[in-house]
């Protein structure tokens, strides 16, 4: 294929890419931009469809191997993030209620099913779904 034309094809995946918010023509105008470079030194149709499938396939492999490796805890599991720390019972927990955790209000269930007064200070012991299963710390008295 004319090497004219296989430029043109990689500028149009690329406004392509613009569009859409996935990569798949990220991938795809390189490998026509890799094709073009080849149509240009001459490679028949056959190399040039070796050298866009090299490229495409390359800098896919290039983005999978290079990306950062994913670091931040993810929130919405709050059993990762949030089993162990201590807040504080915005609300009476009876045995449902509100709590504050981590710069948050969560809804929250008492563990034991007991009645946790207002105020008191808590501690997450897990998750169902998006309500903290939570406990009363023992009061400094004790």
């Amino acid at each position: 294929m004319n090497w004219e034309i296989l430029a043109i094809l990689a500028l149009v995946l690329l406004g392509l890419e613009m569009l859409t918010p996935f990569t798949v023509f990220l991938w795809l105008s390189i490998g026509a931009a890799a094709a073009a470079g080849a149509s240009y030194y001459g490679l028949d149709w056959s190399g040039q469809m070796g050298v866009f499938l090299l490229g495409a396939s390359g800098s896919i492999a290039t983005y999978f191997l290079r990306r950062p490796p994913k670091t931040a805890p993810d929130v919405s599991a709050p059993a990762g993030v949030l089993t162990g720390l201590q807040g504080v019972a915005l609300t009476e927990i009876a045995p449902q209620g509100r709590v504050q955790v981590a710069d948050g209000s969560w809804h929250a269930r008492s563990v034991q099913g007991t009645s946790i007064a207002e105020g008191t200070a808590i501690e997450v012991m897990g998750h169902e779904g998006a309500t903290l299963l939570v406990q009363p710390l023992p009061s400094p008295e004790a």
